[in-house]
């Protein structure tokens, strides 16, 4: 039966990116329904009882915050949602005075319907991040499902070069005009999305890099070159150039800044949690950076280098933050999960009136525009506080200990890092593929940490 249960999330994790990152309502709606199979299966198998999920914290957190996402729900007379959504109110009294029916009890929620999908989709999340737990919990799926992100990640980063090399290849089957052409976007259809999804899986084929390479050999550097995992540590920096490739040409500026912040940040922690220097760590580092320039340097930097100068030119996304910054000021408690894309086109003034906006480009505005000021406060709070926490515990663990743990966790750690710098930016959690892989990196930094710590505080 654990057989079953790992094959299922294994093919999850495998599939989801590949179908388009699952942008489709019915393809997103077919995995959720996968995930509480699992999860139910899970449950029967091992019982309710065995939670190696989050801690109380994390529990609270969500638990507010679903609690308060179905209070959106909910329908109220109309006297107590004048006094909580006054524009809310106004709107569906003009509504029904339009068809010469007396105001019935509404939600704060515009559409019920939409909420209640996405709220069982984030329950979806939930409930993976706690499948997932327990099938990593034995080291070898551990790997598993790590070596699985590292070869999706491989096989998205090749395909996007390939694009990039030559335009006229598409997203599989879906491309019918020559939008987004010349830029790497693997099986996503916008380019950005491809990058939120590459600079989630860098920093963990990093750590599995720097895993190989943390060797007990000490020393000259003659003595490094003549060790047997050479050609192994050779091997996995050859992936993370690939994949940088694949990142820096789908000229997603946010998407190469966020990368560049989760790579700094995994060597500044595991410079401190090492606490002297490596010859092989810098030997990996080098290697990197010397066939990413010189593979870069052949394929051409200029058309990344001419889109980061035009900053201010087509920056149309400062248009829409303003038109969403009134939607939020008129509903502070939020429109309901799901129902920005509805909701917006009443405001929708400042942008291409010609395009139809689907999303904030703004993960922060979209979450707060949606769920209002208390899911808002509840959720980024609740994520702030997990950033500093596991940084503060990586930060003090020791990676001779169990060093493939480790260097994972912080590699997990550092993409969910990179995400949430360009989650300011674009709208990568939006997409169900990112959201998911969003709570994978979750799920490995928890168990990273907390077997590395079973392990440091084990008798000896």
């Amino acid at each position: 039966m654990s057989r079953v249960l790992s094959g299922v999330v294994y093919g999850i994790l495998a599939t989801i990116p590949v179908l388009f990152g699952a942008v489709q309502p019915w393809v997103w709606s077919a995995y959720t329904v996968f995930i509480f199979l699992a999860y139910a299966l899970s449950v029967w198998q091992r019982g309710s009882r065995d939670n190696p999920g989050m801690g109380w914290a994390g529990q609270g957190v969500l638990g507010i915050f679903f609690a308060w996402s179905v209070f959106q729900i909910v329908p109220l007379p109309p006297a107590i949602l004048k006094l909580l959504s006054p524009v809310k109110q106004a709107n569906a009294a003009r509504a029904f005075s339009l068809m010469g029916e007396a105001l019935p009890w509404q939600s704060l929620s515009y559409s019920m319907r939409v909420s209640l999908a996405e709220i069982a989709f984030c329950l979806g999340l939930f409930a993976f991040y706690q499948v997932l737990t327990r099938v990593i919990r034995e080291e070898r799926r551990f790997k598993t499902v790590v070596t699985l992100m590292m070869m999706l990640g491989v096989a998205e980063a090749l395909y996007g070069i390939i694009q990039a090399l030559v335009p006229a290849v598409g997203v599989l089957w879906t491309d019918a005009s020559s939008a987004g052409f010349g830029n790497a976007r693997g099986t996503y259809i916008n380019r950005n999305n491809f990058a939120g999804f590459m600079e989630m899986v860098i920093p963990v084929t990093l750590g599995f890099a720097m895993a190989v390479s943390y060797w007990p050999v000490r020393g000259k550097l003659k003595k490094i070159l003549g060790y047997d995992r050479l050609n192994k540590s050779l091997f996995f920096a050859m992936m993370l150039v690939v994949m940088l490739l694949a990142l820096v040409f789908s000229k997603s500026r946010a998407g190469i800044m966020g990368a560049a912040v989760a790579v700094l940040a995994f060597f500044i922690v595991s410079r401190i949690a090492m606490k002297r220097k490596s010859k092989v760590v810098w030997l990996l580092i080098g290697t990197v950076l010397c066939l990413f320039l010189v593979y870069g340097l052949s394929m051409g930097f200029g058309p990344v280098i001419e889109r980061f100068l035009r900053i201010g030119k087509d920056n149309s996304r400062l248009d829409i933050w303003k038109d969403t910054l009134r939607l939020i000021q008129d509903h502070p408690l939020g429109v309901g999960l799901g129902n920005y894309e509805t909701v917006f086109q009443v405001y929708h003034v400042h942008f291409n009136p010609n395009l139809r906006v689907l999303d904030a480009h703004n993960d922060y505005l979209q979450v707060l525009a949606e769920s209002g000021w208390p899911g808002f406060v509840v959720l980024a709070g609740g994520f702030l506080y997990f950033l500093v926490q596991r940084f503060r515990r990586i930060a003090n663990m020791n990676p001779d200990e169990d060093p493939f743990s480790f260097f994972i966790s912080l590699g997990a750690l550092c993409g969910l890092t990179a995400l949430f710098f360009h989650s300011g930016f674009d709208f990568n959690l939006q997409i169900p593929a990112n959201a998911l892989y969003f709570v994978t990196l979750m799920a490995l930094v928890r168990r990273g940490q907390v077997f590395t710590l079973d392990t440091q505080t084990s008798p000896q």
